[in-house]
């Protein structure tokens, strides 16, 4: 859809384009958003400070951020990465890297 500017489902035209899609901040009461990332890395250290909290001494890295287009007319949903090629593969975190470029060709 992005590329062609056509939607896949209803062949319809008119489409939204929804930059760095967010998610609700549900520690904000008046709204607000947190951005959807392909993938956040949190290596936790001890704090450094007594009394210190979650996030003292942390080391936190977002990995890329994801885009939404949409039908007008149908609602057809593609979403679109940016950044994903600093993704690196670390099965204990739940990042796959599925390189099939040597599995044998599908049968029809």
């Amino acid at each position: 859809m992005k590329q062609k500017l056509l939607c896949p489902k209803c062949q319809g035209r008119r489409l939204w384009c929804i930059e760095r899609l967010e998610a609700k901040d549900p520690s904000v009461a008046q709204g607000g958003g947190m951005p959807l990332m392909l993938a956040v890395t949190r290596q936790w250290t001890p704090p450094t400070k007594p009394g210190g909290f979650w996030g003292d001494g942390s080391e936190v890295q977002d990995v890329g951020q994801i885009d939404a287009w949409i039908c007008a007319a149908c609602g057809y949903t593609e979403l679109w990465s940016t950044g994903h090629q600093q993704l690196v593969h670390n099965p204990s975190k739940g990042i796959h890297l599925v390189d099939a470029t040597q599995a044998p060709a599908a049968r029809r």
